[in-house]
């Protein structure tokens, strides 16, 4: 029982990180990119 909660609970706090993880990446491309395309056409 206390196992099987234990592996849900670093489930979701994987699950999370990984999502977390993922959503930063996009953040810094989304960000980036536009900035390094401005000043490649400046």
């Amino acid at each position: 029982m206390l196992r099987r909660l234990l592996g849900r609970c670093l489930g979701a706090v994987v699950g999370i990180s990984l999502l977390a993880l993922v959503f930063h990446a996009w953040l810094q491309s989304s960000v980036l990119l536009p900035l390094l395309g401005g000043m490649s056409f400046c």
